[in-house]
């Protein structure tokens, strides 16, 4: 994989359905320079996931590890007072069903 095909990016667990790209981009440029957000937001027929949850892509690994260590376990400023996770985000082709990426297995 050429160095430009990589990305480093975060994926963000448990966001208020309130909370838009803008916010995650203003939260987490402080780590470094953010090159793009993105937020998935519940749909009102899936009664598993109340909550949202995006993705910070960073230009630089450094910036993705400085955000991880830096907001991973952070307790959110509103009700319900949740704890957000932030980990490395992995590609569909590395797990299919990891951090809401590909399609959902069918049950039997």
């Amino acid at each position: 994989m050429a160095s430009e095909d990589v990305e480093y990016k975060c994926y963000v667990r448990n966001l208020d359905v309130d909370t838009e790209e803008d916010d995650l981009e203003n939260v987490f440029s402080r780590f470094g320079d953010v090159i793009g957000t993105y937020v998935v937001y519940p749909s009102e027929y899936d009664e598993d996931h109340s909550m949202a949850y995006g993705f910070v892509t960073f230009k630089d690994e450094k910036s993705m590890r400085d955000a991880i260590n830096g907001m991973n376990g952070t307790h959110k400023l509103a009700p319900p007072y949740t704890t957000i996770t932030v980990e490395q985000a992995y590609s569909s082709r590395k797990s299919c069903r990891r951090h809401g990426v590909g399609p959902k297995k069918k049950k039997a």
